[in-house]
């Protein structure tokens, strides 16, 4: 927890020391999957790098368990987002991609992320790279966002499943998935697309370009690309037909020794504990809720279930009311120059730029059961009979025409630049290779929370008392409702809060408990530098023994603002853990 507005850049680096990676090139060593049936041509392909050891093998060779989504595979899928296709394979399960991207935006820091979580380890320990290169975070865990990749100029996708945090790390212990481009593509080539639900709404459009040529004799090549994506949010799970409330609701009846399920689904299943227009939930006046205007109304108990959730009677399912999907936007431009500076060594140059902005909306603010009313609350129906309790507990969900649902507001840039070199020689029979890179990368990422509830000042705000003639707040008249708080301390500025019936919430105490944004301003910046080189020294019956060796270094800084209210308590600020991992 940082309790200051204002954090100093933390600055973290590491470096290795040379490594090797010997591997013994049998395909007895390694097991090895495809995507796509291995014809004799796709056996050609040039030389592989496989992602985890940095050994150079085609996929039915690689050290390591591959898999090899190959151009063809993701063409049959007709996919408008490559992330679709990869998160079906059954090593990516639980992938943050479009299904699931409501709730990456209410997560905070990876709103909006359109990321991998490989065998349901978490994004954090699934590594995405861009042709064996690291690429910046989109947040203070370093998750890639594959929505800012050159993904129309892939080539294929290796997907690693073991053995590569050897090489990369721990963010790389679920496995690797690397997207390698197509760095001869020569032509133009784009794809657009539209769709929308089948009740008119949740409108998608997709579309992106790519261009290839070569100049000077060849030597040069010249790549470019472009992608845009929108998507319109679906705010309501009770606009669809399918939807009656199936929840998981605590089975009472259950013992260790009946064989009876911990859990039952029911449908309509709902909140327990509180209403729209707020239910007593404790002491004589237990059983009893508000409806408009406070009318005093009685409160027919749940049926089945415990804690939270019941079945039956006048439970509330608020369900209804989450989003089903956000609303998003995202693009991004790349653009690769490279030149043989010789037959033998080629050097390179990448720019890439990506930006994704998205709005979700989540819960209500809900408190189940423990706001206190004092009895003398001047809202406090005269149809209620108090019968001599001094307080008692409400349960009350805040509901769409008051506090209303959290807006999550995401805005997100990732800038990238990479320089590097790469080259052969005729050494070990043509088998030595080379290569050295350094890349800059930037992302930029904002974060505002509205419609939050601020807890000290709800608190505050449902203390409600009569303005006494002696010692009461200057400027309200006698017997007026003020905050308790406020006739000891007359300027918190604090506007009281009827909870009693739907809708009774003046706008004036709405603005006072939402009156400030929760927001994050986070600057994440990555430097990556690694050489590295292999040969094949010699052969034996099994195959040829190849050598690899490498060094990486890597640097990040983080530097983040919050509002001042989060700053001044530690509880509420957003938190993150930095790392750095040195990889050979």
């Amino acid at each position: 927890m940082l309790p200051t507005s204002k954090l100093r850049p933390v600055a973290l680096a590491g470096a290795s020391l040379l490594t090797l990676a010997i591997t013994l090139g049998a395909p007895t060593f390694a097991a090895a999957q495809t995507a796509e049936e291995a014809a004799p041509a796709e056996a050609e392909l040039e030389s592989v790098v496989v992602t985890a050891s940095r050994i150079v093998r085609d996929g039915y060779e690689a050290p390591t368990p591959t898999t090899v989504v190959g151009v063809a595979e993701l063409q049959k899928q007709s996919a408008p987002n490559i992330a679709n296709v990869i998160n079906q394979l059954p090593q990516l399960g639980g992938g943050g991609g479009t299904a699931t991207r409501s709730v990456n935006f209410a997560s905070g820091v990876n709103g909006g992320v359109n990321a991998f979580n490989m065998r349901n380890l978490t994004a954090v320990r699934t590594l995405t790279l861009l042709d064996g290169h690291r690429v910046v975070g989109a947040s203070l865990q370093q998750i890639t966002d594959v929505n800012s990749l050159p993904t129309n100029l892939v080539s294929r996708v290796d997907i690693v499943t073991g053995g590569a945090s050897a090489a990369w790390g721990s963010d790389a212990v679920a496995g690797v998935v690397n997207f390698v481009l197509d760095k001869t593509f020569t032509g133009v080539k784009g794809q657009a697309s539209y769709g929308q639900s089948y009740r008119g709404d949740g409108a998608n459009i997709n579309g992106d370009l790519a261009f290839g040529t070569s100049f000077m004799g060849g030597r040069g090549h010249l790549l470019l690309s472009g992608r845009y994506e929108k998507e319109d949010g679906i705010f309501s799970n009770a606009s669809r037909d399918w939807y009656i409330g199936y929840k998981a609701v605590p089975n009472t009846a259950r013992t260790a020794t009946n064989g009876q399920p911990g859990f039952i689904a029911y449908d309509n299943a709902g909140l327990r504990l509180a209403t729209s227009g707020g239910v007593i939930t404790s002491g004589p006046l237990a059983g009893t809720q508000f409806g408009p205007g406070g009318t005093v109304l009685p409160y027919r108990p749940s049926t089945a279930g415990s804690g939270l959730i019941g079945v039956g009677g006048d439970v509330e399912d608020i369900g209804g009311q989450y989003a089903i999907t956000p609303n998003i936007k995202n693009g991004s431009l790349f653009g690769r120059v490279s030149f043989d500076l010789t037959d033998d060594i080629n050097t390179y140059v990448e720019l890439s730029k990506g930006w994704a902005s998205g709005f979700n909306l989540t819960s209500h603010y809900i408190r189940h059961g423990d706001i206190v009313i004092r009895s003398d609350n001047p809202f406090i129906p005269s149809a209620l009979n108090l019968n001599g309790a001094t307080s008692f507990n409400m349960g009350r969900v805040q509901n769409e025409e008051e506090l209303g649902p959290l807006h999550i507001i995401n805005k997100r840039n990732i800038t990238r630049m990479l320089m590097g070199v790469d080259g052969k020689t005729d050494w070990f029979n043509d088998s030595f290779k080379w290569n050295a890179y350094y890349q800059r990368g930037k992302t930029h990422l904002f974060t505002r929370n509205a419609h939050n509830a601020i807890l000290a000042n709800f608190a505050r705000a449902v203390d409600v008392v009569r303005n006494p003639a002696t010692g009461g707040v200057p400027g309200i008249s006698v017997g007026a409702p003020v905050c308790r708080s406020t006739i000891t301390d007359p300027t918190n500025r604090c506007q009281p809060f009827n909870v009693f019936g739907q809708g009774s919430p003046s706008a004036q105490s709405i603005a006072y408990v939402t009156e400030s944004d929760s927001y994050m301003d986070l600057y994440v910046k990555q430097d990556v530098a690694q050489a590295g080189f292999q040969f094949e020294p010699f052969s034996l019956p099994a195959g040829p023994v190849s050598i690899a060796a490498g060094a990486e270094w890597r640097k990040e800084r983080y530097t983040n603002e919050v509002d001042p209210l989060d700053a001044a308590n530690p509880s509420t600020v957003f938190w993150f853990a930095a790392k750095c991992s040195s990889t050979p």
